[in-house]
Protein backbone atom coordinates (compact mmCIF):
# COMPACT_ATOMS: atom_id res chain seq x y z
CA UNK A 1 0.00 0.00 0.00
CA UNK A 2 1.07 3.63 -0.55
CA UNK A 3 2.61 5.58 2.28
CA UNK A 4 0.43 9.36 2.41
CA UNK A 5 3.53 11.26 1.17
CA UNK A 6 3.67 8.66 -1.96
CA UNK A 7 0.46 9.85 -3.16
CA UNK A 8 -0.48 12.61 -5.13
CA UNK A 9 -2.29 14.88 -2.38
CA UNK A 10 -5.41 15.41 -5.21
CA UNK A 11 -5.78 11.39 -5.25
CA UNK A 12 -8.21 9.90 -2.60
CA UNK A 13 -7.93 6.17 -1.67
CA UNK A 14 -12.04 7.07 -2.65
CA UNK A 15 -11.31 7.97 -6.15
CA UNK A 16 -9.88 4.78 -6.74
CA UNK A 17 -12.66 2.65 -4.61
CA UNK A 18 -15.72 4.07 -6.44
CA UNK A 19 -14.30 1.99 -9.68
CA UNK A 20 -14.00 -0.98 -8.14
CA UNK A 21 -17.47 -2.41 -8.71
CA UNK A 22 -17.13 -1.57 -12.58
CA UNK A 23 -13.80 -2.86 -12.69
CA UNK A 24 -14.81 -6.57 -10.96
CA UNK A 25 -17.91 -6.36 -13.71
CA UNK A 26 -16.00 -6.43 -16.76
CA UNK A 27 -13.65 -8.64 -15.09
CA UNK A 28 -10.86 -6.64 -14.60
CA UNK A 29 -10.77 -7.05 -10.90
CA UNK A 30 -11.67 -10.71 -9.38
CA UNK A 31 -14.01 -10.30 -6.05
CA UNK A 32 -11.89 -12.76 -4.03
CA UNK A 33 -9.36 -10.26 -4.05
CA UNK A 34 -11.69 -7.23 -2.85
CA UNK A 35 -13.15 -10.08 -0.04
CA UNK A 36 -10.12 -10.95 0.60
CA UNK A 37 -9.16 -7.08 1.92
CA UNK A 38 -12.11 -7.25 3.85
CA UNK A 39 -9.53 -9.22 6.69
CA UNK A 40 -6.24 -7.52 5.58
CA UNK A 41 -3.66 -7.62 8.24
CA UNK A 42 -3.24 -3.86 7.11
CA UNK A 43 -5.87 -2.15 9.39
CA UNK A 44 -5.80 0.67 6.56
CA UNK A 45 -6.28 -1.46 3.83
CA UNK A 46 -8.88 -3.29 5.78
CA UNK A 47 -10.68 -0.10 7.03
CA UNK A 48 -10.98 1.55 3.41
CA UNK A 49 -12.81 -1.83 1.98
CA UNK A 50 -14.97 -1.90 4.96
CA UNK A 51 -15.80 1.92 4.11
CA UNK A 52 -16.68 0.51 0.47
CA UNK A 53 -18.73 -2.75 1.02
CA UNK A 54 -22.00 -2.01 1.14
CA UNK A 55 -21.64 0.36 -2.50
CA UNK A 56 -20.12 -3.44 -3.20
CA UNK A 57 -22.78 -4.30 -2.34
CA UNK A 58 -25.70 -1.94 -4.00
CA UNK A 59 -23.30 -3.00 -7.33
CA UNK A 60 -24.46 -6.89 -6.95
CA UNK A 61 -20.94 -7.30 -7.18
CA UNK A 62 -20.84 -8.72 -3.61
CA UNK A 63 -23.21 -10.98 -1.68
CA UNK A 64 -24.55 -9.47 1.73
CA UNK A 65 -23.29 -13.18 3.60
CA UNK A 66 -20.31 -12.65 2.24
CA UNK A 67 -19.87 -9.35 4.28
CA UNK A 68 -21.73 -10.91 7.34
CA UNK A 69 -18.96 -14.10 7.22
CA UNK A 70 -16.11 -10.97 7.93
CA UNK A 71 -18.03 -8.89 10.05
CA UNK A 72 -15.79 -9.82 12.83
CA UNK A 73 -12.83 -8.50 10.94
CA UNK A 74 -14.67 -5.37 10.82
CA UNK A 75 -16.15 -5.20 14.46
CA UNK A 76 -12.08 -5.77 15.42
CA UNK A 77 -11.39 -2.65 14.00
CA UNK A 78 -13.99 -0.57 16.66
CA UNK A 79 -11.48 -1.07 19.32
CA UNK A 80 -8.11 -0.81 17.31
CA UNK A 81 -5.48 0.69 19.29
CA UNK A 82 -4.87 3.13 15.84
CA UNK A 83 -6.91 5.74 17.20
CA UNK A 84 -7.23 7.38 13.15
CA UNK A 85 -8.72 3.75 12.73
CA UNK A 86 -11.13 3.73 15.24
CA UNK A 87 -12.46 6.53 15.02
CA UNK A 88 -12.91 5.77 11.12
CA UNK A 89 -14.23 2.23 11.98
CA UNK A 90 -16.91 4.47 14.07
CA UNK A 91 -18.28 6.63 11.21
CA UNK A 92 -18.55 3.66 9.05
CA UNK A 93 -20.11 0.91 11.40
CA UNK A 94 -24.03 3.49 10.75
CA UNK A 95 -23.90 1.84 7.61
CA UNK A 96 -23.07 -1.65 8.38
CA UNK A 97 -26.02 -1.85 11.21
CA UNK A 98 -28.71 -0.40 8.70
CA UNK A 99 -27.58 -3.21 5.68
CA UNK A 100 -27.73 -6.19 8.91
CA UNK A 101 -24.24 -6.71 7.95
CA UNK A 102 -23.49 -6.21 11.44
CA UNK A 103 -25.71 -7.02 14.78
CA UNK A 104 -26.18 -4.24 17.74
CA UNK A 105 -24.51 -6.32 20.11
CA UNK A 106 -21.52 -6.11 18.05
CA UNK A 107 -21.63 -2.29 18.72
CA UNK A 108 -22.62 -2.35 22.34
CA UNK A 109 -19.68 -4.85 23.16
CA UNK A 110 -17.19 -2.70 21.76
CA UNK A 111 -18.76 0.66 22.97
CA UNK A 112 -16.36 1.31 25.79
CA UNK A 113 -13.91 2.30 23.19
CA UNK A 114 -15.71 4.58 21.71
CA UNK A 115 -16.72 6.65 24.57
CA UNK A 116 -13.20 6.70 25.85
CA UNK A 117 -12.30 8.82 22.50
CA UNK A 118 -15.07 11.59 23.73
CA UNK A 119 -12.19 12.41 26.31
CA UNK A 120 -9.51 11.85 24.24
CA UNK A 121 -6.24 13.78 24.90
CA UNK A 122 -5.94 14.53 21.57
CA UNK A 123 -8.24 17.14 20.73
CA UNK A 124 -8.30 16.23 17.08
CA UNK A 125 -9.61 12.59 17.91
CA UNK A 126 -11.50 14.05 20.80
CA UNK A 127 -13.43 16.35 18.57
CA UNK A 128 -13.63 13.98 15.50
CA UNK A 129 -15.43 11.70 17.90
CA UNK A 130 -17.78 14.65 19.38
CA UNK A 131 -18.80 15.22 15.77
CA UNK A 132 -20.68 12.05 15.46
CA UNK A 133 -22.94 13.45 17.67
CA UNK A 134 -23.94 15.64 14.61
CA UNK A 135 -24.27 13.08 12.15
CA UNK A 136 -23.00 9.76 11.55
CA UNK A 137 -24.03 9.78 8.36
CA UNK A 138 -26.64 11.73 6.09
CA UNK A 139 -29.64 9.20 8.26
CA UNK A 140 -27.87 8.01 10.81
CA UNK A 141 -27.33 10.43 14.45
CA UNK A 142 -26.61 10.40 17.92
CA UNK A 143 -29.95 9.83 18.70
CA UNK A 144 -30.46 6.94 16.48
CA UNK A 145 -26.93 5.95 18.39
CA UNK A 146 -29.13 5.86 21.79
CA UNK A 147 -32.27 4.38 20.42
CA UNK A 148 -30.50 1.47 18.99
CA UNK A 149 -29.48 1.51 22.64
CA UNK A 150 -25.43 1.35 21.31
CA UNK A 151 -24.71 4.19 24.28
CA UNK A 152 -26.86 5.66 26.80
CA UNK A 153 -27.61 9.11 27.01
CA UNK A 154 -26.25 9.40 30.19
CA UNK A 155 -22.73 7.60 28.82
CA UNK A 156 -22.42 11.01 26.77
CA UNK A 157 -23.53 13.23 30.02
CA UNK A 158 -20.96 12.06 31.79
CA UNK A 159 -18.11 12.95 29.25
CA UNK A 160 -20.05 16.67 28.70
CA UNK A 161 -16.73 18.11 30.61
CA UNK A 162 -14.34 16.98 27.70
CA UNK A 163 -16.91 18.90 25.43
CA UNK A 164 -16.69 21.91 26.98
CA UNK A 165 -12.99 22.10 27.95
CA UNK A 166 -12.59 22.60 23.86
CA UNK A 167 -15.03 25.44 23.60
CA UNK A 168 -12.13 27.44 24.81
CA UNK A 169 -9.56 26.24 23.07
CA UNK A 170 -7.03 28.74 22.21
CA UNK A 171 -6.67 27.83 18.95
CA UNK A 172 -8.82 29.66 17.46
CA UNK A 173 -9.59 27.68 14.33
CA UNK A 174 -10.35 24.66 15.89
CA UNK A 175 -12.16 26.67 18.71
CA UNK A 176 -13.86 27.21 15.86
CA UNK A 177 -14.83 23.96 14.84
CA UNK A 178 -16.28 22.68 18.19
CA UNK A 179 -18.58 26.01 18.74
CA UNK A 180 -19.93 24.71 15.01
CA UNK A 181 -21.19 21.20 17.06
CA UNK A 182 -22.94 22.92 20.10
CA UNK A 183 -26.43 23.28 18.87
CA UNK A 184 -26.77 19.26 18.17
CA UNK A 185 -25.69 17.96 21.35
CA UNK A 186 -27.55 20.75 23.44
CA UNK A 187 -30.82 20.68 21.39
CA UNK A 188 -30.48 17.11 19.24
CA UNK A 189 -28.74 14.88 21.42
CA UNK A 190 -29.44 16.30 24.52
CA UNK A 191 -26.38 15.45 26.35
CA UNK A 192 -25.69 18.71 28.51
CA UNK A 193 -27.95 21.49 29.37
CA UNK A 194 -27.50 25.32 27.62
CA UNK A 195 -26.64 26.39 31.00
CA UNK A 196 -23.07 24.44 30.61
CA UNK A 197 -22.50 26.60 27.20
CA UNK A 198 -23.77 29.86 28.60
CA UNK A 199 -20.48 29.69 31.01
CA UNK A 200 -18.42 29.73 27.94
CA UNK A 201 -20.19 32.13 25.19
CA UNK A 202 -17.65 34.95 25.59
CA UNK A 203 -15.15 32.03 23.66
CA UNK A 204 -17.50 32.27 20.82
CA UNK A 205 -18.12 36.02 20.91
CA UNK A 206 -14.14 36.58 20.62
CA UNK A 207 -14.64 34.74 17.06
CA UNK A 208 -17.00 37.32 15.69
CA UNK A 209 -14.51 39.70 15.34
CA UNK A 210 -11.55 37.54 14.57
CA UNK A 211 -8.69 38.79 12.50
CA UNK A 212 -8.70 35.89 10.49
CA UNK A 213 -11.66 36.65 8.18
CA UNK A 214 -12.54 33.17 7.46
CA UNK A 215 -12.66 31.83 11.15
CA UNK A 216 -14.84 35.36 11.84
CA UNK A 217 -16.97 34.72 8.57
CA UNK A 218 -18.08 31.02 9.56
CA UNK A 219 -18.66 32.40 13.48
CA UNK A 220 -20.95 34.82 12.14
CA UNK A 221 -22.75 31.74 10.55
CA UNK A 222 -23.13 29.82 13.39
CA UNK A 223 -24.93 32.37 15.24
CA UNK A 224 -28.49 31.43 13.97
CA UNK A 225 -28.17 28.12 15.39
CA UNK A 226 -26.74 29.67 18.89
CA UNK A 227 -29.30 31.69 19.33
CA UNK A 228 -32.02 28.73 18.67
CA UNK A 229 -30.69 26.63 21.34
CA UNK A 230 -30.53 29.74 23.65
CA UNK A 231 -26.84 29.81 24.32
CA UNK A 232 -26.35 33.37 23.26
CA UNK A 233 -28.34 36.30 23.01
CA UNK A 234 -28.45 39.34 20.93
CA UNK A 235 -27.80 41.71 23.52
CA UNK A 236 -24.73 39.27 23.38
CA UNK A 237 -23.04 40.30 19.97
CA UNK A 238 -24.33 43.98 19.17
CA UNK A 239 -20.84 45.67 19.92
CA UNK A 240 -19.65 43.48 17.59
CA UNK A 241 -22.04 43.87 14.15
CA UNK A 242 -19.12 46.22 12.91
CA UNK A 243 -17.03 43.28 12.22
CA UNK A 244 -20.01 41.59 10.43
CA UNK A 245 -20.21 44.52 8.21
CA UNK A 246 -16.63 44.65 7.63
CA UNK A 247 -17.39 41.37 5.90
CA UNK A 248 -20.14 42.57 3.65
CA UNK A 249 -17.92 45.65 2.52
CA UNK A 250 -15.42 43.18 1.33
CA UNK A 251 -14.48 43.06 -2.28
CA UNK A 252 -15.66 39.77 -3.96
Amino acid sequence: MLKGEEVNEHIKASDAWESVPFLINHGVVDKDDLVGLLSSKDYEMRKCAWKFATNMLDHKVIEKNELKDKKEFFVELLSSEDYKIRVDAWKIMPSLLHYVIIARNDIVAKKKYFLDMLNSEDYKIRLDTWEMMRSFSAEFCCTDLIYYGTVERSNLAEKKKYFLDMLSSKDHLFRKKVWRYVPYVVSYCMVMDKDDVVEKKKYFIELLSSEDYKIRLDAWEFVPGLLDCGVIEKDDFLDKKKYLFDLLSLKD
